[in-house]
């Protein structure tokens, strides 16, 4: 994302990634979820002319902001200075109403792809230098394996393929893997 006046999106103050993997992603995992955002359809459409130059909405999208600093200690340190997970609450009632679904049950696994996938970028060590497709594709995975644990991978499967019939492939092994990864195969 080039365009748009990101500090809009910027924290009270920024926020350090460091300690021990579970308290960090505890950490973030928690301010994430407070930076969440629900958009009608056309607030979505708005916000991405605005931010992405694009009329083009989207079910979910995340703005990071990034920096590293060098310590004291010589370690390079990680700090989030914006934060944002939007999400297009317009979009997926209005699909849902043209498949005559109600897709809010999983609405948590349209955040928790965001989420991960951010985290993915914000974390310390490995993972932090994949490409970004390499983390959407980690991202669905784990959205797959909360939604299959939770019964609701079927859902989960027709609302992503009625959002872009492309990734059908791609979410159908995700959840073929979920589904061998639970059963522990």
């Amino acid at each position: 994302m080039t365009e748009g006046n990101f500090d809009d999106f910027k924290l009270p103050k920024p926020v350090k990634m460091d300690g021990n993997i579970h308290e960090s992603i505890t950490i973030f995992y928690d301010l994430a979820r407070s930076r969440i955002r629900y958009q009608t359809w056309e607030e979505n459409i708005a916000w991405q002319k605005k931010y992405r130059g694009s009329q083009i909405g989207t079910s979910a999208t995340y703005i990071i902001g990034l920096k590293d600093t060098v310590g004291s200690d010589e370690k390079v340190e990680k700090w989030i200075d914006k934060l944002a997970i939007v999400i297009n609450k317009g979009l997926i009632d209005e699909l849902g109403q043209r498949l005559g679904e109600d897709f809010t049950s999983i609405i948590p696994y349209i955040i928790e792809h965001e989420l991960y996938e951010s985290w993915l970028s914000a974390k310390r060590g490995a993972g932090q230098s994949l490409e970004v497709s390499n983390k959407h594709i980690l991202a669905i995975r784990r959205q797959y394996l909360l939604a299959t644990q939770d019964g609701l991978a079927d859902k989960l499967l027709r609302f992503s393929i009625a959002m872009n019939p492309s990734t059908e492939e791609e979410c159908r092994s995700a959840m073929e893997y979920a589904q061998r990864r639970l059963q522990g195969k």
